[in-house]
């Protein structure tokens, strides 16, 4: 048996730490890709239009200017925006 002393190696180390927790988190509940039909777009197309919103025509399409106006009743009532939510139908008076 052989001892040999070996020099220590020494380097700076970065370490992350969490100075402070990260925003608040929500969970929505959002209405599933297959419960999605062109039915439901059309209720939805229909109920924002009666709010004054301009959806373009009733097709059953969640096209462009349906999803602008979705997220602009979203925003104005305080819902959660970005997608067709369970909040936004009941706020419709959509039954899902």
């Amino acid at each position: 048996v052989k001892e040999e002393a070996i020099p220590a190696i020494y380097k700076e180390v970065l370490e992350k730490k969490l100075l402070e927790k990260g925003g608040y988190t929500v969970w929505t509940e959002i209405l599933c890709a297959n419960k999605t039909s062109a039915s439901t777009i059309r209720k939805l197309q229909r109920a924002l239009r009666a709010e004054g919103y301009s959806i373009g025509a009733v097709d059953g399409v969640l096209g462009t200017r349906t999803q602008t106006s979705l997220k602009q009743f979203q925003v104005d009532n305080e819902l959660p925006v970005g997608n067709l939510n369970m909040e936004t139908l009941e706020a419709l008076g959509i039954p899902h």
